[in-house]
């Protein structure tokens, strides 16, 4: 069944009559009463009986309008949350970030994205690089922060920041014999 069988069946009960239906579903009152037949047969029952040349529906027609209301509500419903969807889409930013360095670039971007984008939402997910990935691919994301390393060649890649890796130690620890001071380095490096 589709929904045009459901808005049929509602029309020739709001009607009471196969023609009057038609006329306002825009079809013929031949192709509707064939309709009817061929879904009662598809049924096993009849969803109306004729009394003085109206249309009043069974039991089973009764049911079945029942039925045909809901689920042309429940579609009217899924149709306009798939287009307000489509609408918070079109003005939407989503971002994906991985581990700590991601989230704490991810703080300091939004608030940039924000003010230069006012008109647009912004949302993140915070997950790894290797489930962020694939949510870029399927466009699922719109950008994601993560550590570079081996990049698929399928994205845009920027470098938005550089972050220098340090060991700490104590001030007494025999690491720090073997470190050297680097001339435009701010740290000592292993030599």
């Amino acid at each position: 069944m589709n929904l045009k069988d459901f808005e049929y069946i509602i029309e020739i009960t709001r009607w009471g009559s196969i023609s009057k239906a038609a006329e306002h579903l825009y079809i013929s009152q031949p192709a509707l009463s064939k309709y009817l037949k061929r879904l009662e047969t598809e049924l096993k029952l009849p969803l109306f009986y004729k009394s003085d040349k109206r249309y009043i529906p069974t039991a089973a027609g009764v049911c079945f309008l029942e039925y045909a209301e809901r689920i042309l509500k429940l579609n009217s419903e899924m149709e306009e949350s798939l287009s307000n969807i489509r609408e918070e889409s079109h003005n939407m930013i989503r971002i994906g970030a991985s581990g700590c360095r991601g989230e704490f670039l991810a703080f300091l971007v939004l608030p940039l994205l924000n003010r230069k984008y006012p008109q647009y939402k912004t949302t993140i997910i915070f997950d790894s690089k290797l489930t962020l990935s694939p949510m870029l691919s399927n466009h699922m994301l719109d950008v994601i922060l993560v550590n570079t390393s081996t990049e698929s060649s399928s994205h845009n890649h920027y470098h938005i920041a550089h972050e220098d890796m340090v060991l700490v130690v104590p001030c007494d620890h025999p690491l720090l014999k073997e470190a050297v001071s680097v001339k435009g380095q701010k740290y000592q490096s292993k030599s």
